[in-house]
């Protein structure tokens, strides 16, 4: 399924929105998990809702991975899977980075764990 996932402060756990072209329920979020993976993801962030989050302290939906969602449930990875740590970071634009500072704007699979994120195969700016 087509979809966006993201943390969501309000319930302390992923959001999943459909985004399934022709659904009944797209736009809606659909379910509420504690992990997810995603597939041919996409970083998407909006610096207009950024930027008000920063400078009124409002809470909104400004950073998300857009992809093939594969599961929003209880799964394990593979021992050999190796994934790269990936961090959100507000106060910068685009507000997603590995340890070294790079801008991640795409990856091949995204496994979030609440606020751990991982990326296999990642792509950065």
């Amino acid at each position: 399924m087509r979809g966006d996932v993201y943390y969501n402060l309000h319930c302390g756990g992923l959001s999943v929105v459909d985004r399934q072209s022709g659904s009944d329920m797209y736009g809606h979020v659909i379910a509420h998990a504690e992990k997810a993976w995603i597939t041919d993801v996409d970083v998407v962030t909006y610096e207009s809702k950024r930027q008000k989050a920063l400078t009124e302290g409002c809470k909104n939906v400004h950073a998300m991975f857009r992809g093939d969602v594969q599961t929003y449930g209880d799964f394990t990875l593979d021992d050999s899977v190796n994934p790269i740590e990936i961090h959100y970071h507000m106060d910068k634009e685009g507000c997603f980075y590995d340890r070294h500072g790079r801008r991640l704007v795409a990856a091949e699979d995204i496994i979030i764990q609440g606020k751990q994120i991982q990326a296999l195969h990642p792509t950065f700016e």
